[in-house]
């Protein structure tokens, strides 16, 4: 009986431990979030190819939002939760790196790809431990997508015309 009550509070005991562990001592025995840096932005292309443009604007749309949500979604987790979240941004960072931007997209591609990689940057730090916390760069992330998701509706507008010239043009002339 004795063997079963100390065995009891054994369990008991180490149990306790392991719930009592916060993240931070968590943190501590992971290793860190190590990332490569961004590849270099392709620059090729010409908006003047609808297909061009085309790609640029899908990809850019798919992206975007899966990275929007990432951001949001780590945003609201603790540093040890976040670490998946960090290495998805980083994924999706990378391959927005790797999307051919056509000429008329170059400043839009530069103000979104600047955006990621602050987000990446902050976010791999706190994952980390690096940082105690996020401060103001979700807010400031933000406001840099905005600005690049003004830019995405003027560019996708710029298709919508192309598209439509194309079709005008394709047309039978009407007697």
């Amino acid at each position: 009986m004795r063997l079963l009550l100390l065995s009891c509070l054994i369990v008991l005991l180490v149990a306790a431990c392991a719930i009592g562990d916060s993240p931070d001592a968590a943190l501590t025995q992971m290793p860190p979030v190590t990332l490569q840096p961004a590849p270099t932005p392709i620059f090729a292309g010409e908006c003047t190819r609808t297909a061009d443009l085309d790609a640029w604007l899908a990809n850019s749309h798919f992206l975007t939002q899966g990275f929007m949500d990432s951001m949001y979604g780590a945003a609201l987790m603790n540093a040890v939760d976040a670490r998946v979240e960090v290495i998805r941004m980083a994924s999706l960072r990378d391959q927005m790196s790797r999307q051919p931007a056509p000429d008329c997209v170059v400043e839009a591609h530069l103000i979104l790809l600047t955006a990621m990689g602050q987000a990446v940057d902050v976010f791999q730090a706190f994952a980390n431990g690096d940082r105690p916390d996020l401060g103001s760069t979700v807010v400031d992330v933000r406001a840099q997508l905005d600005t690049f998701l003004a830019q995405q509706a003027e560019l996708t507008q710029r298709l919508e015309q192309q598209y439509q010239a194309t079709r005008t043009a394709a047309a039978p002339d009407s007697p």
